[in-house]
């Protein structure tokens, strides 16, 4: 009766995809793996994810081995307590932000005027740059007139445009925000080129490339400089899925890793459930570690459908 009691087989139904995956999607690069529940039709209770960066730090003077960090999830999204619906394929999708362990130091190092963005580095807890994308946390400030942004780049838009008001109403030059620099105030963007109808190139908000007034940055060196980071670092990815089993009520963990050997690069997850011959959901297993592959460039502007994301 103690051995039925315990909730360590249930674990081991908790199954995770083979490989985990780096996409840029739009700018922004994302990490992600897949889990199911082979027992679908008994759902687990409760049931929720975390994941944690294991590495090393090393710098010139010191080492710091076996570091603990913890990765943000936007889906789901951990504020809402990062719950999943096991009885379906789930893809967990972590941004590699300023504020990810992943994240190499073209995508952390802070803009020249520190203080009028979101700080990323210890002791200050890790944020996520999509909160300020969906409008829930400022993230940046107005050196001048200290207004709150969600964004950089609505940062970056407000300067200019005051830079714009002010000189037409003869403002001197070292006057508000005129003295101000926008590349100051941004980090490097990830470009995302788009062609114009003379085949020329344009970069982000339409504007040319050389009269863009914040650095950028190309996807592939960004996706290089993460590899790299992963390897140097020795990064290893941990998952854990906690829950409740149905049947005995005790809770239990499983886990899964991911080191440098298990990262597709430039792809997603391959959707891997159908409909049967009598017309309800099945799961096709030979499906679930597969993954696709993006050969037409590094920056995915609309990325195939994914498994279910919760």
């Amino acid at each position: 009766m103690l051995r039925y009691s315990r909730a360590d087989r249930r674990s081991n139904q908790i199954i995770f995809s083979k490989n985990a995956c780096i996409i840029c999607i739009r700018g922004r690069f994302y990490f992600s793996f897949q889990c199911f529940d082979l027992q679908a039709s008994q759902p687990i209770i409760g049931a929720t994810v975390r994941i944690f960066a294991i590495l090393h730090e090393v710098d010139n003077e010191a080492k710091a081995l076996w570091q603990m960090r913890a990765m943000r999830l936007i889906r789901p999204d951990d504020e809402l307590g990062a719950k999943l619906w096991l009885s379906v394929p789930c893809v967990c999708l972590h941004e590699i932000d300023a504020w990810s362990p992943l994240a190499p130091s073209i995508l952390t190092r802070p803009p020249r005027a520190i203080l009028s963005t979101a700080a990323n580095r210890f002791p200050q807890p890790p944020q996520r740059s999509a909160d300020g994308r969906a409008g829930s946390r400022a993230q940046t400030t107005c050196a001048v007139c200290g207004g709150a942004f969600l964004t950089e780049a609505a940062l970056r838009r407000h300067i200019l445009y005051s830079q714009q008001d002010e000189r037409s109403r003869g403002r001197a030059e070292d006057f508000g925000h005129l003295r101000l620099r926008v590349r100051n105030f941004s980090r490097p963007v990830v470009n995302r080129v788009d062609l114009k109808d003379d085949g020329s190139e344009i970069g982000p908000q339409g504007m040319d490339q050389k009269h863009l007034p914040y650095p950028i940055v190309e996807p592939e060196v960004v996706r290089d400089a993460i590899k790299d980071r992963i390897e140097s670092r020795k990064i290893e990815v941990v998952c854990i899925i906690e829950g409740t089993d149905p049947h005995t009520a005790n809770t239990f963990q499983a886990r899964h890793s991911y080191g440098l050997r298990d990262i597709e690069y430039d792809a997603q997850h391959a959707p891997c459930m159908g409909i049967g011959h009598d017309g309800c959901a099945e799961v096709n297993l030979s499906y679930f570690h597969n993954v696709i592959h993006h050969e037409d460039g590094v920056n995915v502007e609309d990325p195939m459908a994914f498994p279910s994301h919760t």
